[in-house]
């Protein structure tokens, strides 16, 4: 008898099965030891803390494709796999379709979103929920100097021109013409615009309304009202948004949670995938962890989807969502274009399209572990994005905080991106730091990082505490832990941001003409 696919040998194996066996072994000896347990994860959830260049997107992806072959996933139940930008989405994506073409495996058994693309995925598949209307809604992007930011801040100042007067007359003002204006142009320019723009941003990523802020300002004795100022704005804010049909990214994700309050449909949205695999995770809002969250949640019936069985059509790597900024239309297609009548029924209809409850308890964990498929991977001490987004990495770092105290982290040490004196300076940067700011109320000295308690570390230090160490002498990164070019680190104290750029520019050029 010819031996083929389906032929088993004396161990009971196929083939095929013992030889995928042999591959997916090839693949978790070919990861770095912190990456070791998202190789090893048989659900539940699961924090990975990592230090830049540790690799957290290859030992993702390679995990990914490991449990896709494991519990051998399907289009009908996926890994989603999510992210912050659409290039690491990309990246990401080819990295687990190489490693599945190698173990043979269906290309179809995972799903890779941006957050923001995944929340307009839910939001638009079911549109009576969301409230969402794309075929006439327009995404804009404020900032402080946008005109909807100034539109709400002028229509502020003609609905509250006493509170704005307050503002304006402030202390010690005795009114002089030219003072006054000068104050009027800080205030509709500077003041009020960024104060708009961060309460937004802030407010509607915390899943705040402008009701909640105004119950707030009410516990407050501030002279001038800050709160209560900040709730007029949003409220000014949502009042133009909604008149002129825009959304805004935030708007996305409040969405994409309308939709799964519905227990039905979260239910199938919830059977769809198996688990939800975060990279970046640093980068995300509350908000946004509470879809992911929603989403990994096991389904009151935890056994998946049969074969012939209605579920939520099936996400595919031919999905697009095309997202086109501030003043064009927002387009999204799908390579199927029909939705299964289960996914619409006619009694289902939104009780509120505000989101209920979407503020972090401080009595509860902010994450029930037990009944969670999520592997969140992120840096807790990079902090990019959150100088331009409300992400801020403080959320990280709690999550990480509680999987430490059920024996759920890992921590991915050893990067090979940079040379040893870089290692060494970022080390020293981040224990001097810690050692310096995070004493301010104790006069006891901050201990080394390997010796500090990662309880008091996540609640009390500026920085999550972690060593970077360099990768083991067999690592299959090329050129890991290169040697330094010259001295390797060079400290420069330039006299502004103009000099830092020439400085820069002329380093540059030394470099490329040396090599």
């Amino acid at each position: 008898m010819s031996e083929d696919t389906d032929t088993k040998s004396d161990s009971g194996q196929t083939p095929l099965s013992a030889w995928r066996a042999q591959e997916l072994q090839r693949l978790r000896n070919s990861l770095r030891r912190g990456q070791q347990p998202m190789a090893e994860w048989q659900g539940g959830t699961l924090a990975v803390s990592a230090v830049p260049g540790a690799g957290k997107s290859t030992g993702m992806a390679k995990a990914a494709a490991i449990a896709i072959a494991n519990y051998q996933l399907h289009s009908r139940y996926q890994l989603l796999v999510v992210t912050f930008t659409r290039s690491a989405a990309a990246s990401i994506r080819a990295k687990i379709r190489d490693d599945l073409k190698t173990l043979k495996v269906p290309q179809n058994s995972f799903v890779v979103y941006t957050l923001h693309g995944l929340a307009l995925y839910i939001a638009n598949r079911h549109p009576e929920l969301s409230g969402l209307n794309l075929d006439s809604s327009t995404l804009v992007t404020p900032n402080q100097s946008h005109r909807l930011i100034r539109a709400c801040v002028e229509q502020w100042i003609a609905n509250y021109p006493r509170r704005y007067l307050t503002l304006l007359e402030g202390r010690s003002f005795d009114g002089e013409e030219t003072e006054r204006l000068r104050r009027q142009s800080v205030l509709r320019t500077e003041v009020l615009p960024n104060l708009a723009y961060t309460v937004i941003h802030e407010a509607k990523s915390s899943g705040l309304l402008p009701a909640d802020l105004w119950h707030l300002s009410e516990q407050t004795t501030d002279e001038y009202g800050i709160l209560a100022i900040a709730a007029g704005l949003y409220q000014q804010y949502q009042t133009i948004v909604r008149s002129r049909e825009f959304i805004d990214y935030d708007d996305m994700i409040l969405a994409a949670l309308r939709v799964l309050e519905n227990d039905a449909i979260r239910q199938l949205w919830q059977k769809q995938f198996f688990a939800v695999f975060e990279d970046e995770a640093q980068d995300s809002t509350p908000l946004q962890y509470r879809l992911l969250q929603t989403l990994a949640t096991l389904p009151a019936s935890s056994e998946p989807y049969p074969p012939n069985s209605p579920l939520p059509p099936a996400l595919s790597s031919n999905t697009s969502i095309n997202l086109t900024l501030n003043n064009s239309n927002l387009s999204y297609s799908n390579s199927k274009d029909e939705q299964p009548n289960n996914l619409q029924p006619n009694n289902l209809q939104p009780n509120n399209l505000q989101p209920n409850n979407l503020q972090p308890s401080t009595s509860q964990p902010l994450t029930q572990h037990h009944t969670l498929n999520l592997i969140r991977v992120g840096d807790p001490n990079q902090a990019i994005n959150s100088t331009f987004t409300p992400a801020d990495p403080i959320y990280f770092n709690w999550f990480c905080q509680e999987c430490q105290g059920i024996g759920r982290l890992a921590t991915m040490d050893q990067a090979g991106r940079s040379s040893q004196v870089i290692i060494d300076a970022a080390n020293f940067i981040v224990n001097w730091v810690n050692s310096t700011y995070g004493s301010k109320n104790s006069t006891e000295t901050v201990p080394q990082p390997d010796s500090i308690p990662q309880t008091q570390a996540s609640t009390e230090l500026p920085f999550r505490p972690q060593t970077i160490r360099r990768v083991d002498a067999n690592d299959p990164q090329p050129d890991a832990n290169p040697n330094p070019e010259g001295i390797g680190l060079e400290l420069y104290t330039p006299k502004e941001i103009y000099h830092t750029v020439e400085l820069i520019g002329k380093r540059v050029v030394e470099l490329f003409a040396k090599n």
